[in-house]
């Protein structure tokens, strides 16, 4: 279950201590409870930026202006072309 809520094992490791010895309770634990709710809020803004860039090129795409596949051509190109006139 603390997995679930996007803890970490070390930190659950911690808890588990902190609860064994009795020394855990709600006021003392709510900081790893932010901290998690930050670490997934960073990976929500992230995918989000994510999905935005994939959305924006595959409207690209759709109207022929795909800049991924000219990208990955010429990139192509570059390396295999510096690669044979290197050395």
């Amino acid at each position: 279950m603390l997995q679930n809520l996007g803890f970490t094992l070390d930190e659950i490791i911690e808890m588990l201590h902190a609860h064994d010895t009795g020394t855990a309770t709600c006021d003392s634990e709510q900081w790893r409870l932010e901290s998690a709710l930050d670490r997934i809020d960073t990976k929500i803004a992230e995918l989000r930026r994510t999905r935005r860039l994939i959305t924006t090129t595959i409207q690209e795409c759709r109207t022929g202006h795909c800049r991924f596949a000219a990208q990955s051509a010429d990139g192509w190109q570059i390396a295999h072309r510096d690669r044979h006139t290197a050395g």
